[in-house]
């Protein structure tokens, strides 16, 4: 497909391969049970959309807005979302394998019980994010700030590098950490 072509979602087709996306815009989608496997989604603005047990295999989303959208039980894996903000979207139980995250910000998201695992999380973030349950598995995090967010229950024990993740006025209630790392809380 294109570039100045617009991905058309339809219920019949559940695997979307080497897609290159730019500049475009969808609204009100429902994007449930699709693969979309080494594609490049760049300047695409999502809005009130629903991902539902849908992959990105070895895809790249860049420049990236999504606001408003629902996505339960997304597994991202390989993949590299770069300078993207996510806004007022419910991300319940997303699985983030081997993926690389950078210049990133979530505003007013729900992150509830989803997994960072081998993933590299850099100058990202989180703000009245509801993180309770999320784990971060193997992760190496660099630069993040959690501010004013819910991170009952939120588990850092098992990461594999930690530097400079600034948490402010959060609920770390049960918060899962261990002592000795880089991890600010005030």
């Amino acid at each position: 497909m294109s570039n100045s072509e617009k991905l058309i979602i339809d219920k019949e087709t559940k695997e979307y391969k080497d897609l290159k996306l730019i500049d475009h815009e969808y609204s009100k989608e429902n994007i449930i049970e699709k693969n979309f496997i080494n594609s490049s989604f760049e300047n695409i603005k999502f809005f009130e959309c629903e991902f539902m047990q849908s992959k990105f295999m070895s895809t790249k989303l860049s420049n990236s807005e999504i606001n408003n959208c629902l996505m339960e039980e997304v597994i991202y894996e390989n993949a590299e979302l770069n300078k993207n903000n996510i806004l007022k979207t419910r991300l319940t139980n997303n699985n983030f394998k081997n993926c690389k995250i950078e210049n990133m910000q979530f505003d007013n998201c729900a992150l509830r019980g989803s997994k960072f695992i081998d993933t590299n999380i850099k100058f990202v973030k989180f703000i009245n994010c509801d993180m309770q349950k999320t784990s971060f598995q193997l992760s190496k995090v660099c630069d993040v700030e959690i501010q004013d967010s819910n991170l009952f229950m939120a588990d850092f024990n098992n990461l594999s590098k930690v530097d400079n993740i600034i948490i402010k006025n959060c609920n770390t209630f049960l918060m899962k950490y261990k002592k000795d790392i880089n991890i600010i809380i005030k």
